[in-house]
């Protein structure tokens, strides 16, 4: 993973000529992946980025860190970090990161500068968007920070690029070492219904843990409160048991990494409703979203179901494009009263399931 940091005075990121973020003093970052690139890289540079010390103190020497000055952060995603010039005039990207994988650091490294610094002073872009950024570059300054060179990334991981074959599915990996991610990581998941209070306390917990970087950028923090003290309520729960769709933790090694909801049995036109699921952001872009689906898609058929259907926040476009790999197309638009002044705003998704022996 690569940081190319400037020290700003304000920057601000539009998109269609509407801003998106902006702040005063600090740092824009953009943020280039590599295809190899895990959580450990972010967690490396959110580390490295919070203690870099390019801000002067009273005497007028770079001394001071973005944490002693308050001052605030804009995150771009900028795949071109990764550019290989080497042979021709064209750019090669060969060593850029998948790009659902990418995107799911990116959402990472976003939740954990927020952590640190606080919501009011992470501002940020929309990965893959066209965007249109300006800033005004305080010095002035600008660092590149890396974490290409670290022990995990294997020996020579700078310079060692990945098997064209390999790199159109994620599953790339370099000469020496093995990525920390990928679909050569063979995950086995377990599911546990939610029943004990227990769970439910782990249920409520994980929910609030993947809404805040899921939805951060969908809805309101208040909107987002609202919903999950009703929905994940221990008396929700209990009554959409007894309705017949139960909820059930995604295990991994005693992890609770996920949630899935879903009817049981086929409503009178033969569709299963899929309710809920949701994965640890951490774990976005490793296929496990489409492994749990399919637990719900193989569910359908053994059911003698037609189809299996879902609402999608219009917003949510990570999981619209995810449930659209997975065959599912948008049947029609859903605005819902919820209660409390907000609404719900979806796409009514739908894939057709195929029983023929």
């Amino acid at each position: 993973m690569k940081l190319l940091v400037q020290r700003v005075s304000e920057a601000s990121v539009s998109i269609d000529n509407v801003v998106k973020g902006a702040i005063g003093k600090g740092y824009m970052v953009l943020i280039g992946c590599r295809f190899d690139d895990s959580a450990r890289d972010v967690d490396y540079l959110v580390q490295r980025l919070s203690a870099l010390r390019i801000f002067e103190d009273s005497e007028g020497k770079m001394n001071l860190s973005i944490e002693q000055v308050g001052g605030s952060v804009l995150l771009i995603s900028q795949f071109t970090l990764y550019a290989d010039t080497k042979k021709g005039n064209r750019p090669s990207f060969i060593m850029s990161g998948d790009p659902d994988k990418a995107s799911a650091l990116y959402d990472y490294f976003i939740q954990q500068m927020r952590e640190r610094l606080g919501n009011d002073r992470v501002a940020c872009g929309e990965f893959g968007a066209e965007m249109k950024v300006s800033l005004v570059n305080d010095g002035p300054v600008t660092i590149e920070l890396s974490s290409d060179s670290q022990q995990w990334h294997g020996k020579d991981s700078a310079t060692s690029k990945p098997d064209e074959k390999s790199i159109k599915h994620g599953n790339a990996k370099p000469e020496n070492g093995k990525p920390e991610t990928g679909k050569q990581e063979k995950i086995k998941l377990e599911y546990r219904q939610v029943e004990s209070q227990e769970d439910m306390a782990a249920a409520f917990k994980l929910i609030s843990e993947i809404w805040s970087v899921c939805y951060r950028d969908v809805i309101s923090k208040q909107q987002m409160d609202y919903m999950i003290s009703y929905m994940y309520s221990p008396e929700t729960i209990r009554k959409e048991t007894a309705d017949g769709r139960p909820m059930f933790l995604v295990k991994t090694d005693e992890n609770n990494i996920g949630l899935l909801s879903y009817e049981l049995d086929p409503d009178p036109e033969g569709v299963i409703y899929l309710h809920k699921i949701y994965l640890l952001p951490t774990l976005w872009g490793r296929g496990l979203g489409s492994t749990i689906l399919s637990r719900v898609i193989n569910h359908a058929k053994n059911a003698g179901a037609t189809a299996v259907e879902l609402n999608v926040n219009k917003k949510n476009t990570r999981a619209i494009r995810s449930y659209e790999r997975n065959g599912f197309v948008t049947k029609s638009e859903i605005v819902k009263d919820i209660g409390n002044g907000f609404i719900m705003d979806d796409f009514l998704m739908r894939k057709e399931i195929n029983n023929d022996k």
